[in-house]
């Protein structure tokens, strides 16, 4: 069995980190990218967002309490844009906000300060659900798909036959 300091990310996991702090910034950064994430980071939610609009991130570590555009107004517009899992940090255990939070769907809430061997076992099973709700995703359009040929085919089946007047 690993050990939380064996556990090591896969070099292709990408993460926006967005704080307003730029120390909490520049600590997670430099931990995470040592434990082997791609780390990328914004201080605000408006450039967060555009990036997130544009090139989507694996994860988002996502503050709560940011001047112009807050958390969870930020939380929301990404899982419209595009969903990805989210964990939110603060340095405050609001149970209103962490009840809006996790309404909203994000996959986890955080409370500061955190260290980043706290934080990756987090991320792995945020990342972890992501990939097995991705995958049920697609198996239940295959399976919508699936039943729509069958209902298409069971008709022209049913045409052919009427047509020729079998029973």
């Amino acid at each position: 069995m690993s050990t939380v300091s064996e556990v090591q990310a896969a070099p292709s996991r990408h993460i926006l980190l967005v704080d307003d702090d730029r120390l909490v910034l520049a600590t997670l950064q430099r931990g995470l990218a040592a434990a082997g994430y791609a780390v990328e980071v914004c201080d605000n939610g408006r450039e967060a967002l555009e990036r997130h609009r544009q090139t989507p991130a694996d994860i988002i570590l996502l503050e709560i309490r940011m001047p112009a555009m807050r958390g969870l107004e930020l939380a929301r517009a990404m899982l419209q844009a595009v969903y990805r899992p989210i964990l939110m940090l603060s340095a405050h255990d609001d149970g209103p906000i962490v009840g809006e939070a996790i309404a909203l769907g994000v996959s986890g809430y955080l409370v500061k300060p955190i260290e980043v061997n706290q934080l990756i076992p987090s991320i792995e099973a945020a990342l972890a659900r992501f990939a097995e709700v991705s995958a049920l995703m697609k198996d239940s359009a295959s399976l919508r798909e699936g039943v729509e040929r069958n209902r298409v085919i069971s008709t022209a089946v049913g045409i052919v036959m009427e047509r020729a007047g079998l029973t």
